[in-house]
This record gives structure tokens, C-alpha cells and sequence, in this order.
């Protein structure tokens, strides 16, 4: 267990501040029976290094049932891969698929703008230019933004567009868990006016609001984070009380020997995905037992999410 932090133990009370430090020295402990700990040896050094990792996880297409069907895990919406994703599109294309899973269970959002690219190569080609989300501001600040940009009819709108990688799908199959929110949820309800968007698995995480940094960085050291928006589809058919229902509820654990790896056909998810494309189940498979879509999400596991997980830090300049 992580004891101390530069020879200071870890409390309820300053965890968060030793923690993010971006250098320091890590003590480990051993939790004994009478509930004393017993710090270990050696301690370690750990200096913060940021990384970048690559959020598509796998893409194949897979034959099945006559048909060619484009498989996609992806983890993140993060800018800076835009060029990854495209040449994942650019195969899909090359391949001529028929339809697209998109597997979003691990995925908790990011870049607006690459969730907009991904819409943009999947959507049916007649959709271009169509609204693909809005930003629903209170009167206050419409007038404001309105004001500040005179003229913009596009001011609170997002539209698909043009993009010469794009599938013309009729169809989405998206795959996900609770842990599926913000710019992976807007993909789903962002298409859902435009085109089919079939949701297997559980329900979404319900993120659609965002925030603005209000400080005053000159006389104080802290600062407010005011929900000022929501995201909005083209036709507002957002249930904003909870995140998205499946069409098919599954959960993502399973007993240990329905564990296959993403993309492998067998894996219970995706072959149900399959089965709902072709009404044809991969060789040897056996679907778990899938329950009726409930009216409200489960979110069973929120409990175990990390203890930061809700935590929002700041450091005013």
C-alpha cells in the first residue's frame, strides 16, 4: 500500500496534495493483523512523465454472414491522433464495409471536434452539413455570445462534414459500458436523428453538460467551475435524467470463460452485435442472458471508481 510521501504519511487529509506532486518519494507499507503498518523498503523515486497513448486499440474488418462489418475499439477522442483515426476510416472505406460496431465500453470522452470528425466519416453522405450537436447556453449568456458575434448562424451549432473517408452508413452498432460518456456519448446521440444507432450493453455515464473556470487570479488563490451549457441533437431527443439506454442491456463481467479478446469474434458483445446484423451467431457461440432494457441505468460498479475520480484540480497563475 502506498504508506508515505517524502517521509510524510498518507492521511484522508492530505493525500490529494502529496499525490500530485509532480516528484517525490514513495514509501510502501505492509497492513498488519492489529492494523499497524510496517513501511518496506527500498522506497521509490517516481517523477511524473506525461504520456500519449494510441486510442485505437484494434480495427479489423470482419466477414460474417455476407457481409463485411468494420470493428473499431477506441478509447479516447484525442486530438492529436486525428491522423490514426482517418487512416482507420480510409481502410474501412477501402474495404468497402457494409456496417460499422463501434466499441466505446472504455471510453470517456475528449476532443469535441475529433467526436465530430468520427461522425463525420460515419453518417450517410447526404447528412454533410447537417447539425450534429448544439450548445444550449441560459438567455443570459445567448444574448452575451450573440453579442460578442453578430452574424454567426452557426454561433451554438456543430454540423457534420464533408470528409473523403466517409462510409455512408445507414447504421451504427456501438458497444458500451457506464464508464462511456461525454464525446463517445455524443457520437451516439449526436447520429441517432440522422441515421440507426443500436446500443448493446450498458447504460452510458449521462454526461452532457459543460463548464466554464471563473477566478480572479490577481486576489485569490481559488476559482469556481459553473455548469453553463448542455449539449444538445438536432432534434433535443436527450433524456437528460441518466445516460443512454441500450437497445440490448448486457454487462461488461462475465464469468471467466466467456473472455476473449476485443475484436475476437466470440467475445459476448460483439457477438451480438454480429447476431443483430446478420441474425447469424459466430460458430460456437452461446449469448449470455441478456435482460430487458431498463428505464434507468444500473452504474452498479460506481462505487469502485478511484477516489479522485470526481475530483477537479486548479492551479490559478
Amino acid at each position: 500500500m502506498f504508506y508515505k510521501i517524502n517521509n510524510q504519511q498518507l492521511t484522508i487529509h492530505n493525500y490529494s496534495s502529496l499525490l500530485e506532486e509532480e516528484e517525490y518519494k514513495m514509501t510502501l507499507g505492509t497492513l498488519n493483523a492489529d492494523k499497524s503498518i510496517t513501511p518496506q523498503t527500498p522506497e521509490i523515486n517516481l517523477v511524473a512523465e506525461e504520456l500519449s497513448t494510441n486510442p485505437i486499440l484494434v480495427h479489423k474488418v470482419i466477414h460474417h454472414g455476407g457481409k463485411k462489418i468494420g470493428y473499431l475499439a477506441y478509447t479516447s477522442f484525442i486530438y492529436d491522433y486525428n491522423p490514426e483515426l482517418e487512416s482507420v476510416f480510409a481502410e474501412f472505406k477501402a474495404a468497402a464495409i457494409d456496417e460499422l460496431v463501434l466499441d466505446l465500453r472504455y471510453n470517456g470522452g475528449g476532443a469535441v471536434s475529433t467526436a465530430i470528425l468520427m461522425s463525420s466519416m460515419i453518417a450517410p453522405a447526404n447528412k454533410t452539413n447537417e447539425i450534429f450537436i448544439r450548445s444550449a447556453y441560459n438567455s443570459n449568456l445567448e444574448d452575451y455570445f450573440k453579442e460578442k458575434n453578430p452574424g454567426n448562424p452557426d454561433l451554438f451549432n456543430d454540423r457534420l462534414m464533408s470528409h473523403v473517408n466517409n462510409l455512408n452508413l445507414n447504421r451504427l452498432v456501438a458497444l458500451t459500458t457506464f464508464k462511456t460518456a461525454s464525446a463517445s456519448e455524443m457520437v451516439m446521440y449526436g447520429l441517432s436523428p440522422h441515421m440507426d444507432v443500436y446500443h448493446i450493453g450498458e447504460p452510458t455515464h449521462g454526461k452532457y453538460y459543460g463548464s466554464i473556470t471563473i477566478d480572479d487570479a490577481e486576489n485569490h488563490n481559488w476559482a469556481i467551475q459553473p455548469i453553463v451549457m448542455r449539449v444538445e441533437n438536432y432534434n433535443n431527443s436527450i433524456d437528460y435524467s441518466h445516460g443512454l439506454i441500450p437497445n440490448e442491456l448486457v454487462t461488461d463481467f462475465m464469468d471467466a470463460t466467456a473472455f476473449y479478446q476485443l475484436g475476437d469474434i466470440k467475445e459476448d458483445f460483439l457477438a451480438r452485435a454480429l447476431y443483430h446484423i446478420t441474425e447469424e451467431l459466430p460458430e460456437g457461440v452461446v449469448l449470455k442472458s441478456a435482460s430487458t432494457s431498463p428505464l434507468s441505468p444500473l452504474n452498479k460498479e460506481y462505487k469502485f471508481l478511484h477516489p479522485l475520480n470526481t475530483d477537479m484540480q486548479f492551479q490559478l497563475q
